[in-house]
């Protein structure tokens, strides 16, 4: 696959929820869609965050999470939450 070239940040004035985020490889214009799932992969909350690293979003979307399951009266706690490394910060722990 061939390397897409360094560029620099613009600002996409079509889609103003959208934001400029750096990668490894330069610069792109979207969004950070995180989502909650529970066994079965089925989708229990979704979210669309503007800070290009997951680092910080692990406890807002188990919290999303929590108060989706309370809201369809699920009284069952959450017993185990599974996420890759991206989501590890200091605060998850």
């Amino acid at each position: 696959m061939p390397r897409r070239p360094k560029s620099e940040p613009r600002v996409n004035l079509t889609d103003p929820d959208s934001r400029v985020m750096r990668d490894a490889k330069g610069y792109l214009q979207g969004s950070n869609a995180q989502v909650v799932v529970i066994t079965g992969q089925v989708i229990i909350a979704a979210e669309v965050a503007q800070d290009p690293s997951d680092n910080h979003q692990l406890v807002p979307m188990v919290s999303v999470a929590v108060e989706a399951l309370a809201s369809a009266g699920v009284e069952e706690k959450i017993g185990a939450v599974v996420a890759d490394a991206g989501y590890w910060s200091p605060e998850s722990c």
